[in-house]
């Protein structure tokens, strides 16, 4: 939505706004604003002295100022970017209720401790329909769970995404094959009583209307699309902020490669404010397989630098470094590119359980090789412009106490740190330098002083503005 570019000593920022809604962002300018301000991104503070330095200092405040207006006043919120950001797996999504599946009721302190270790993004799964009644009405008790945990996540100036989750597959029970007038009833049914629940919340609040349907041709996505053309309409009507919040859209699959073939302009909602969602776990043998399946066995080792010399068939044999950015470029250059950001809804590796071959060094390698994966996923969605929260089920941050239950995981997917492979000439872990996972400016500074600096002089001002995002 702003451009900066260096003028000598003046910068000018030029911005688009609608002037018809003072919460709608549109993408066509319907009128420039030029004004000039010093560069924030390449301010040098070392270089700067004496009342040139006051002077600057002045101008850059002035101009974090009018960046505060414009992404709390003017525009509803996209994700940030880059995105930190971790789900609350396997907690509202039983059909079974809270708890069922392991993960507890969380607490504000647990909510309060994933904010603290860096995470600016928290999507919630959700399963509404098991928990209505036969008329389709949410259980009071349930929707004032759920809006709970929003409210402690919006509170810690988190995003927060709230989906219909899976939820015994009443979605996806005609595969696609045609349109249903009783799904879709469903479907528009349950969002109704969500979206008045959230009408008036933050518009950090972002909505996803499913988690992964699957589909996989054309003629299924045309349908899936008839009934997301209808939720969206649903979702603005219901006034308030939902007018102008961003919604989200899951892909067929939701793969990127199904994106790129089967969405298209034709189909796509007449409505500004959207997002595609993807997932990604590929190679799946790596990721999240827990055992030998017959389309495909188990890999250990993913990076050719964890690659092993003995057990050669567990070394993955596709879906390493050059394909995970080549999946993420496509997704940047198809939707990205185009104005539709994309948001990784899922993504994680996890290390394998106890296996017959699996023993000595290479159990660590296999749980180096995991950290390494996710590392290199979180930095590959960002320098292709994706958001995305990883896959985590109460393993990461205790979700009652916010204590930190895995620091090497908790490191990898927050793009700070890998373990490198076992018997490599650096013994301790592989750390990047970074801004704080809380900083959600879509740049990094290559030097930590001027920015440290800034903050300083700047203020509550400018950290709230950090912190804020866009």
């Amino acid at each position: 939505m702003a451009s900066i570019a260096v003028v000598e000593d003046t910068f000018d920022i030029q911005g688009y706004m609608s002037l018809e809604s003072s919460t709608d962002c549109r993408e066509e300018p319907t009128r420039r604003y030029t004004m000039k301000f010093i560069n924030v991104r390449t301010l040098d503070l070392r270089r700067l002295s004496g009342d040139l330095m006051n002077r600057r200092l002045n101008t850059a405040l002035f101009a974090v100022a009018f960046l505060v207006a414009l992404s709390t006043g003017a525009f509803a919120q996209q994700l940030p970017q880059p995105s930190y950001g971790l789900n609350l797996g396997n907690t509202f999504e039983p059909p079974c209720g809270v708890g069922c599946w392991g993960p507890p009721m969380p607490t504000q302190a647990g909510i309060n401790g994933m904010a603290g270790a860096g995470f600016n993004t928290l999507r919630i799964p959700v399963s509404w329909l098991s928990h209505a009644n036969s008329s389709g009405t949410i259980d009071p008790a349930f929707m004032a769970q759920v809006t709970q945990v929003v409210n402690w996540a919006l509170a810690d100036n988190m995003y927060v995404v709230v989906n219909e989750h899976w939820d015994n597959g009443w979605f996806d029970s005609n595969g696609f094959g045609s349109y249903d007038s009783n799904i879709n009833s469903k479907l528009q049914g349950l969002w109704t009583q969500v979206a008045n629940n959230f009408k008036n919340s933050s518009t950090h609040l972002l909505f996803a209307c499913t988690n992964e349907p699957d589909v996989s041709s054309q003629a299924g996505t045309n349908v899936l699309f008839q009934y997301y053309r209808n939720w969206v309409t649903t979702i603005r009507n219901t006034g308030g902020n939902n007018a102008s919040r961003w919604l989200i859209l899951q892909a067929p699959g939701p793969s990127i490669d199904k994106a790129s073939s089967y969405v298209n302009s034709s189909i796509w909602p007449n409505d500004k404010s959207l997002e595609l969602e993807c997932h990604a776990y590929d190679p799946f043998q790596f990721t999240q397989l827990t055992g030998d399946a017959s389309w495909g066995a188990m890999y250990y080792f993913w990076g050719a630098a964890y690659h092993s010399s003995t057990l050669t068939n567990r070394n993955a044999a596709w879906g390493e470094e050059s394909y995970v950015d080549a999946e993420n470029a496509k997704a940047q250059t198809n939707f990205v590119n185009h104005g539709i950001p994309v948001y990784i809804g899922e993504w994680r590796a996890v290390a394998k359980p106890s296996e017959p071959d699996l023993t000595g060094t290479n159990i660590t390698q296999n749980y180096n090789s995991a950290t390494y994966w996710n590392y290199y996923m979180q930095h590959s969605n960002a320098s292709h412009g994706l958001t995305g929260t990883c896959w985590q089920t109460d393993d990461i941050i205790d979700q009652v106490t916010g204590a930190v239950k895995n620091q090497d995981a908790l490191f990898a997917v927050l793009g700070r740190s890998y373990i490198p492979p076992v018997g490599s000439a650096r013994s301790a872990m592989v750390r990047t330098k970074s801004m704080p996972a809380t900083v959600a400016w879509p740049w990094m500074p290559t030097e930590a002083e001027p920015q440290t600096a800034l903050r300083s002089f700047s203020g509550a001002m400018a950290a709230a503005t950090l912190k804020g995002g866009r």
